[in-house]
């Protein structure tokens, strides 16, 4: 079996809240040309995640583009416990 490295791109970007930043990012994954593309959008907290997902699975219906999406939180009670140390907390998300 052979696993090739297909080229990468990254974008970063660190702006004020409600500037805008995760709509232009789900305008650019619908875009025509992304069609097959791969995308993760990661965001600060997990209630933020989650808005983001509902918001693109939004944009997707409106659009009646295809695409494949997964929303990848952990759960809620463990990421938010601060009993324990983070090292302690990975086996638990």
């Amino acid at each position: 079996m052979s696993i090739s490295r297909l080229p990468q791109t990254s974008f970063y970007v660190n702006t004020s809240a409600g500037s805008g930043k995760t709509h232009e990012a789900i305008q650019m994954m619908l875009a025509p040309h992304n069609e097959g593309k791969n995308y993760i959008l990661v965001s600060p907290t997990i209630d933020l995640t989650e808005q983001s997902h509902s918001q693109l699975l939004g944009a997707l219906e409106d659009s009646n583009a295809t695409r494949k999406v997964h929303c990848i939180v952990p759960d809620k009670r463990a990421a938010r416990r601060t009993d324990k140390p983070l090292a302690d907390q990975a086996g638990d998300v």
